[in-house]
């Protein structure tokens, strides 16, 4: 299977977390370097929720500098990450001012379904306080207090987006509900994502200097799954079904003249990933046969997929052209 394009017939717009779903790998992969995005990500740990079930990292300010990066935006961010940069823009917070963002998803009580996933997280940059007052006046926006924070929203409703600004390089986002019992983390008086050992450890074990990378696990992988990989949305696929002997899955995306994707799932035994790699291979060669039935003249995304399964782990890599318009 594959990674991030999508069906040239049936292309649908990528969610955020696929903001540019290319090149995906966990760190385990690939020995890679631990030096950027320590500091938002151990932010992160601390202040988002403990029921997080996918922890996403972007580099805005490295990506910006592709000359090919409008065309990525278009074809691969996701549609409520544009929503969400449309959202802090109004309060005050232009994308050009983020250097680097923090999203963390969960599930909505009740819902395990793709509309019922809840986005928050953090954005570091050089951010212009005063400047964000000054908007949220002119929009005529009142502070509510949370602590002794001051968020600011554009609608109260549980899915309107919020923020609040941690320091002047750093801010918070999420709806009101979702910034309350992140700030309860922050400031210690809850807990946060880091007192789950185990995501954390999974986490730690993603990071990698790569401008797109995260890591994900139980229902949220599937959620993850059936938004981010290419040419199988005709195939009505049950991702949770098909992954059910997986338990985690890290990723990573790389950019070059060509876009590099690489995937780590963890499995439940080795048994588990022996019988998930043959079900990956298969639906593979499906993919393949519908693809060349479909769009004969249209070069496969998944052409180039390379599948390996080590102990309770499977690793998928990726090369695919990046979009030039």
């Amino acid at each position: 299977m594959g990674d991030t394009l999508a069906d040239s017939e049936t292309e649908t717009p990528m969610r955020s977390r696929a903001l540019i779903a290319l090149v995906v790998a966990g760190t385990g992969l690939i020995g890679a370097s631990r030096v950027m995005a320590q500091a938002i990500i151990d932010e992160a740990l601390q202040d988002f929720p403990v029921r997080t079930g996918r922890l996403e990292y972007f580099n805005p300010a490295k990506l910006s500098k592709l000359p090919n990066y409008e065309a990525l935006r278009q074809r691969y961010l996701g549609v409520r990450l544009r929503d969400l940069e449309n959202s802090l823009a109004e309060i005050g917070m232009k994308e050009s001012d983020i250097d680097e963002l923090a999203i963390g998803w969960q599930a909505a009580k009740g819902s395990e379904n793709s509309e019922g996933w809840e986005m928050y997280g953090l954005a570091a940059g050089h951010f212009a306080g005063v400047d964000i007052l000054k908007q949220a006046a002119t929009r005529g926006l009142k502070p509510v207090s949370v602590g002794n924070i001051e968020v600011y929203c554009l609608s109260l409703d549980r899915g309107g987006t919020c923020i609040a600004l941690l320091d002047d390089e750093l801010g918070a986002f999420g709806s009101l509900q979702q910034l309350r019992a992140m700030l309860a983390a922050h400031d210690g008086t809850d807990q946060g994502l880091s007192s789950d050992i185990e995501f954390t450890n999974l986490v730690n074990e993603a990071r990698c200097d790569a401008p797109i990378w995260g890591a994900t696990r139980g229902s949220a992988m599937a959620d993850w799954l059936s938004s981010s990989l290419p040419g199988q949305e005709s195939m009505h696929l049950d991702w949770s079904k098909l992954f059910s002997g997986a338990t985690t899955l890290s990723y990573r995306i790389s950019l070059s003249e060509k876009a590099h994707l690489e995937v780590r799932l963890g499995c439940e035994s080795p048994a588990a990933a022996a019988n998930l790699r043959q079900l990956l291979e298969g639906l593979r060669a499906l993919q393949h046969m519908a693809w060349q039935s479909r769009n004969q003249n249209v070069p496969n995304p998944l052409e180039n997929v390379e599948l390996d399964a080590s102990g309770d782990r499977i690793d998928l890599k990726l090369e695919t052209e990046i979009p030039t318009a």
